[in-house]
């Protein structure tokens, strides 16, 4: 003998109104996990970017400081960031640079507006950054032999030596 079921209210393919709730309620608070993480790891980016500048001044005040006048300096930065350019916006000169240097200065050169005039330090990514400024003045680096000085960032990490004379009141940086 087959039992009959008989359609109860509230019912919808077998399943409950609290079940389908629950469901829906499961579904949520997936969705607002996934854009919390999401928004975690963009902050990770900045953080990351921010812990560099800091990092570089305050290795360029210890090479100032120090009798030994050269230091290597290692960081890591988001995967996205291709290249950390050291540049002078006031000087016009023009020279033999490849290509990523040449697009970096064209960029910065119509892009003024938005650049404080005494920024030396820019970072380069062709994806989009979120993350405030992407330009930052570190005191006492010289940028006056070479500018856009660019050094590329390979795997997330960026290696570059710091060097003074000792007669000088400047940092000059190389990658």
């Amino acid at each position: 003998m087959i039992k009959s079921r008989k359609n109860k209210r509230g019912e919808v393919f077998g399943m409950s109104f609290g079940m389908i709730f629950s469901i829906i309620l499961i579904v949520f608070f997936l969705v607002v996990a996934f854009i919390a993480i999401k928004a975690f790891l963009g902050w990770k980016t900045c953080a990351d970017v921010g812990l560099f500048f800091d990092g570089l001044d305050k290795n360029v005040k210890i090479v100032l400081s120090s009798t030994y006048a050269n230091m290597a300096f290692n960081s890591s930065l988001p995967s996205s960031i291709e290249y950390v350019c050291f540049v002078n916006l006031s000087s016009s000169t023009s020279y033999n640079a490849n290509n990523i240097e040449k697009d970096i200065w064209t960029f910065m050169k119509n892009n003024e507006h938005i650049i404080t005039k005494d920024s030396n330090v820019y970072i380069y990514s062709k994806k989009s950054y979120s993350c405030g400024s992407r330009f930052k003045k570190i005191n006492r680096i010289d940028v006056s032999q070479k500018s856009p000085n660019c050094i590329k960032v390979i795997g997330g990490r960026v290696s570059m030596m710091l060097e003074r004379d000792t007669s000088s009141n400047s940092v000059r940086i190389s990658g």
